[in-house]
């Protein structure tokens, strides 16, 4: 695990709060930061800048994110991604904020799986209004988490029955808050039910796409749920919606990048509408082409970036493992991807620990302690206990003392 705390971009902890609490990643600035270079600008045209930006990217810019996507997202399809069925937006984040107003009316419901990124609710509903619904994915039984077509079957009904018409359904993978992974024999039957059963919009987030670090059972890579459309031609296409952005490949949130791809050229059009306020601006354009269209070096910093976030991965593991005690056990999900695990706390809950009010007061605990972490209540988790740890989003030094502070929480 790389250790950047001598960088002049990183504050001093010592005195302050750590926050392992945001999605960041910063293991792999070194590398990143070689490409934010003088040179990369040698071939800007200044003349761009003399004229309004394309709503939605240039199509030079479009060409060069559908090639990285045919290359390293969505490999091998048999209908390959074309530039027109891409629109480039500022950040993943305003892709929930403009689908929630492209695809749904006012009061309509989306439906998700919890665990959930504690953000969707105010992503999707702040400006969409619109409720944001989960079903429980994860198995105590199996300390995983499953999707089950009854489950969103039965969500479905409910809403519909309570006046909240259900329109879509989302799908993040890898996933948030967990940095599991689903294979696609996992994610298909979800995806014929909402599409064949229910006529649903099917949104697929994969945002952490190529963060993935650990293969799936038997051997498996991740693969790209649009697949399931491309292979099957009796979905309808135009149901097919795929979000996705270069904050966390690339570690570069500052950047706000992300991309739009749907079939459905209606749906298209209404997101370029509102592209009209708030577009890429051409620098901003330049440099995305530049960077994308060098792919060995992307090949070669995925290499490098994944391998950084197992080390950091297995090291918070195993600093966390060393605070059970002989009575108490500290448990996890395993993450394969992403920047974060979600790691269960409640034997070191007081009183009744199935209680919501006891997870709040170890939280309390935690920030007493100056170190911030996610609670489970805030993520859907179905029982008290669990919090998600971010691994990447300092220097190994700062992990560790952020990991010595829950230690001190834990024993008061």
């Amino acid at each position: 695990m790389k250790n950047v705390s001598n960088s002049n971009i990183f504050l001093n902890f010592l005195q302050g709060f750590i926050k392992l609490s945001s999605a960041d990643n910063i293991l792999s600035h070194d590398l990143i930061s070689t490409k934010f270079t003088p040179e990369i600008y040698s071939t800007f045209d200044t003349a761009e800048l003399n004229f309004y930006p394309r709503p939605g990217g240039e199509p030079s810019t479009r060409e060069s994110v559908a090639s990285f996507i045919n290359t390293f997202c969505a490999p091998a399809l048999k209908y390959p991604i074309n530039k027109d069925q891409l629109v480039l937006v500022p950040g993943v984040t305003y892709t929930s904020d403009l689908l929630s107003q492209a695809i749904f009316d006012e009061g309509d419901s989306l439906i998700t799986f919890a665990p959930l990124y504690y953000r969707f609710p105010n992503d999707f509903g702040d400006r969409g209004l619109i409720h944001v619904e989960s079903v429980v994915g994860y198995n105590p039984k199996t300390n995983n988490v499953e999707l089950s077509v009854e489950k969103f079957e039965e969500k479905f009904q409910q809403l519909e029955a309570g006046g909240k018409p259900v329109k879509a359904i989302l799908l993040v993978n890898p996933r948030n808050p967990d940095g599991g992974v689903f294979a696609l024999d996992e994610l298909k039957p979800i995806v014929e039910w909402a599409v064949k059963k229910h006529s649903l919009y099917v949104i697929f987030d994969e945002i952490y796409n190529l963060t993935v670090f650990d293969p799936l059972p038997n051997g498996q890579k991740f693969e790209s749920g649009i697949k399931i459309f491309d292979n099957d031609s009796s979905l309808d296409q135009n149901k097919l919606i795929w979000t996705w952005g270069l904050s966390k490949i690339f570690s570069i949130p500052g950047l706000r990048v992300a991309a739009i791809y749907s079939p459905n050229e209606r749906l298209l059009k209404s997101v370029n509408r509102s592209l009209m306020y708030q577009g890429l601006n051409v620098i901003t354009q330049h440099f995305v082409r530049e960077l994308l269209k060098d792919h060995q070096w992307i090949s070669y910093f995925f290499q490098i970036n994944q391998q950084l976030l197992k080390t950091a991965r297995d090291y918070c593991i195993e600093a966390l493992k060393a605070l059970s005690t002989s009575e108490k056990t500290v448990r996890f999900l395993k993450s394969q991807s992403a920047f974060f695990i979600l790691v269960d706390f409640s034997d070191f809950l007081s009183g009744d620990k199935s209680s919501w009010e006891e997870e709040q007061k170890l939280h309390s605990k935690f920030k007493a302690e100056k170190v911030l972490i996610v609670s489970g209540q805030t993520l859907f988790m179905p029982n008290p206990g669990w919090f998600r740890i971010v691994f990447s989003a300092g220097p190994k030094d700062e992990l560790i003392e952020g990991i010595n502070r829950i230690g001190k929480a834990l024993k008061s």
